[in-house]
């Protein structure tokens, strides 16, 4: 089965010759990393909790986040599938549709999340520069943006960051050194009790679950799998706490969690709306692509730019609600439902991963997905915990089902075969 790579190789491995350089891929992963959502989880969590304890939560749930993108991208870079495929191979073709759409409908809420915070970041800017426009204009005028690059795929994303990041990350430095510079800095030290570790540890790993999850759809291209996956740990787990606490110390020395307002508070207005344009546009570019992909293998006949175009209209749709004020609690429950889904199709490929995918369901990672899930519920809600943090309860207890499932079916059939040979 031959494939174009026009439609980025969605339903069929990627050639050899098509790999990428690890540092490359690293960088689409920092260029997601980057974003008006995490400039906003950042600025918050040091509002809810304070300075010394936002870092906390910040690097233990950036070691969550980094140990599940070395096992995606591992996967993903020897297997050269999409996350989606693996997904079938887990879960069945029927069972993938659920968990696939599932995946796609959570990175239309990014999208239209994204979109969203654009359009309100964008106007506050420009009211500062005497000019009103509607909200909801910035809103499609962005989404029409980030759609252009994602209909070029992979080698669009490529460019993209390449370009980007270097430039997004200085301008965070930047930000930094003339927030350190204000009277008010003794702010950095003082604590507040909003938000429990935990829960913020849990929304840390909400905030960029989905992109592990889907390391695949960009592991998949790397040259070498094995320095992918290093160059993702690093990207994730070290990068990634370290944007968080850089966006989080102009937030708390100001004392306000509106990241635009900090920026025109340290003087920095219009350079702050240029980094929002770029940051906004690298994010949702990653969440339209990914999703598109998964939608693809529900519907394979459709062709990915019409796929583009859809999710890129519900997403935008979905930013006319008021989306930003349920953020904190989307983070926290997609750090309970999303995990398991990568961490049962990592298991599926490295133990079975010979083996064709079920024609319906496969009730075994269907079963470990509904339990973990209820596990991390039972944590958020307080009726009990496995090891005092949700998403990892969801891991957990995911993998402990799929085991001892695998492990009962294994003793049932060597039984079996016993008493057929007596």
């Amino acid at each position: 089965m031959s494939e174009s790579p026009n439609n980025d190789y969605c339903q069929v491995p990627v050639p050899p010759g098509q790999g990428q350089s690890s540092p490359r891929i690293a960088l689409i992963i920092i260029g997601g990393t980057i974003g008006i959502p995490i400039f906003i989880l950042g600025a918050q969590m040091g509002g809810s909790l304070g300075f010394v304890d936002a870092v906390k939560a910040f690097f233990f749930g950036a070691v969550i986040l980094g140990a599940m993108m070395f096992c995606t991208s591992w996967v993903g870079g020897h297997s050269r599938v999409s996350t989606y495929k693996l997904v079938e191979a887990a879960f069945g073709f029927s069972g993938a549709k659920l968990s696939n759409a599932v995946i796609a409908l959570t990175l239309a809420g990014w999208y239209g999340i994204n979109c969203k915070m654009f359009g309100m970041a964008t106007d506050k800017v420009m009211l500062s520069l005497g000019v009103e426009l509607p909200v909801n204009l910035y809103m499609v005028i962005g989404s029409l943006l980030m759609l252009f690059v994602s209909l070029k795929g992979f080698k669009g994303i490529d460019k993209l960051a390449l370009y980007l990041v270097p430039l997004m990350v200085l301008f965070i430095i930047y930000a930094v050194k003339l927030s350190l510079d204000s009277p008010d800095i003794d702010r950095l030290w003082v604590k507040n009790n909003d938000l429990s570790l935990l829960e913020a540890i849990s929304a840390v790993v909400g905030a960029y679950i989905v992109g592990a999850v889907i390391q695949p759809d960009y592991s998949r291209f790397a040259a070498q799998p094995k320095s992918a996956s290093i160059g993702a740990f690093v990207a994730l787990g070290i990068t990634f706490p370290i944007v968080l606490l850089l966006v989080c110390i102009p937030a708390v020395i100001t004392n306000q969690s509106d990241i635009i307002l900090v920026m025109l508070n340290i003087g920095i207005g219009i350079p702050a709306f240029l980094l929002l344009l770029l940051s906004s546009w690298s994010s949702n570019v990653l969440c339209l692509y990914s999703a598109s992909l998964s939608i693809n293998t529900i519907v394979p006949a459709v062709s990915m730019t019409r796929i583009n175009i859809a999710i890129a209209t519900i997403g935008t749709l979905i930013a006319f609600a008021d989306v930003q004020q349920y953020f904190i609690s989307f983070l926290i429950i997609l750090g309970i439902c999303i995990p398991p889904i990568g961490a049962i199709y990592c298991l599926q490929w490295f133990y079975r991963r010979h083996e064709q995918p079920h024609k319906t369901i496969n009730w075994i990672s269907m079963t470990a997905w509904f339990a973990g899930c209820t596990s991390g519920f039972i944590n958020y809600f307080q009726w009990g915990t496995i090891s005092g943090i949700a998403t990892l309860d969801a891991i957990i207890c995911s993998i402990m089902t799929f085991v001892v499932i695998q492990f009962g079916r294994r003793l049932l059939a060597t039984e079996k075969l016993r008493e057929n040979n007596e």
